[in-house]
């Protein structure tokens, strides 16, 4: 029995932009991971910083991960850019990866990433 950790649409935490986690779908506990989220946006209306903070063309973060045990998620609040309806479409793009260092052996290696964009 392995772990398989997975990358998720959360439940809507408040705020803007959308929000991600890191899931463990497998049969088994999974030790600390980390979760890596790079986005790139050529739009001028939408950042992939927070709306907190000036415009963003480039974001990449790093976080940690607890250990999970079956079942059990992260969340990765605002992980996903938000902007005005007026965005372009194809110009922002985002991937997210689970177990971004290959730290925990899973039961399926291959589902560790979530590509989006707008």
């Amino acid at each position: 029995l392995l772990p398989d950790l997975i990358i998720t649409y959360a439940p809507y935490q408040g705020g803007s932009g959308g929000a991600l986690q890191v899931e463990n779908k497998g049969k088994a506990s999974a030790g600390p991971s980390q979760f890596h989220y790079d986005c790139k946006s050529s739009d001028p209306n939408v950042s992939c910083g927070t709306v907190f903070e000036d415009y963003k063309s480039k974001v990449i973060l790093e976080v940690p991960v607890p250990a999970l045990n079956p079942g059990q998620a992260f969340i990765v609040k605002n992980a996903t850019p938000s902007g005005g309806l007026d965005a372009k479409p194809k110009l922002v793009s985002w991937t997210a990866t689970a177990d971004h260092e290959k730290a925990v052996v899973e039961s399926d290696e291959g589902n560790n990433v979530k590509k989006g964009g707008l």
